[in-house]
């Protein structure tokens, strides 16, 4: 598959969007990597974190990862 301005994939590090991404990648011809994106919250001590899962699946596909984090303090008004 290709596209004149590239691919890119919403990836959280759980089972459905490391598929996606594993599939998109084997597909993938083009010169430019697959463009993922990351949002996680910063929350001490949860174990609901994918972060490093997201980031090994990007890394192992050929992704090109870039990472949102979101605070406490980004929801306040």
């Amino acid at each position: 598959c290709s596209s004149d301005l590239g691919f890119g994939l919403f990836l959280s590090g759980g089972v459905d969007s490391s598929v996606l991404m594993h599939l998109l990648a084997r597909q993938h011809k083009g010169a430019d990597p697959i463009k993922t994106y990351t949002a996680f919250f910063d929350v001490s001590g949860s174990s609901t974190n994918e972060m490093q899962m997201a980031r090994h699946i990007s890394s192992a596909c050929g992704g090109a990862m870039r990472e949102v984090l979101f605070g406490v303090d980004d929801f306040r008004t």
